[in-house]
């Protein structure tokens, strides 16, 4: 079984051995809070000998005899190398994308010192007060009331083309489709931030 968990590591407590998945992967760029064009995988090491490699990159080059005339005898026409047998090394091609790297680093420290959970906690009187709020406003809840995730889903006839300017105006960042919204909070956001967004599609 293969995951895809983007919308869920770095903002929900997640154990990727407790969950029994074979494989999952995740960009950095949602709520790990990182770059696009830098992610990670995981492979349940039990499924790593099972998995055919398909492409050959100098990254999974664990050493190699060199073979550069004239001093070196002629390359075999298989090549002369060894593979590496280790997760990265079948899966990683050809040069990573360092500066998405180092942003990852940087990011994976920044959720470590905080916590998962204590961003989860602080999370939750946000997306209550909108849960509580919005419907007021003829929005009606789309995301279950019980949902863990970061985000909370809205529908309201015409809420995009209604308010888009106007959030973009004060500068109040959520993701709008013509009838409904997702509204996404994290560590970062604070009441102040609810009660903006709340106030705008209020008035309109």
């Amino acid at each position: 079984m293969y995951a895809d968990i983007i919308q869920a590591v770095g903002a929900v407590p997640f154990d990727v051995k407790a969950s029994g998945v074979d494989f999952c992967c995740a960009g950095m760029y949602k709520w790990l809070m990182g770059e696009f064009g830098a992610a990670f995988l995981y492979v349940r090491p039990d499924r790593l000998p099972l998995l055919k490699r398909v492409q050959v990159g100098w990254r999974q080059i664990k050493s190699i005899k060199p073979h550069f005339p004239p001093l070196d005898a002629p390359d075999p026409v298989a090549g002369d190398c060894e593979l590496g047998t280790d997760t990265a090394r079948v899966f990683e091609v050809s040069t990573p994308n360092w500066s998405g790297l180092a942003a990852a680093v940087g990011a994976l420290n920044y959720i470590n010192d905080i916590g998962v959970e204590r961003i989860a906690m602080h999370r939750e009187p946000l997306l209550r007060r909108l849960r509580e709020e919005l419907p007021k406003h003829g929005f009606t809840a789309l995301t279950p009331e019980d949902a863990q995730g970061p985000s909370v889903v809205f529908s309201r006839e015409g809420v995009g083309p209604r308010f888009k300017q106007a959030l973009k105006d004060e500068k109040v960042f959520v993701t709008l489709y013509r009838d409904r919204v997702r509204i996404s909070v994290s560590v970062y956001n604070d009441m102040e931030d609810i009660d903006k967004f709340v106030g705008i599609v209020a008035a309109g």
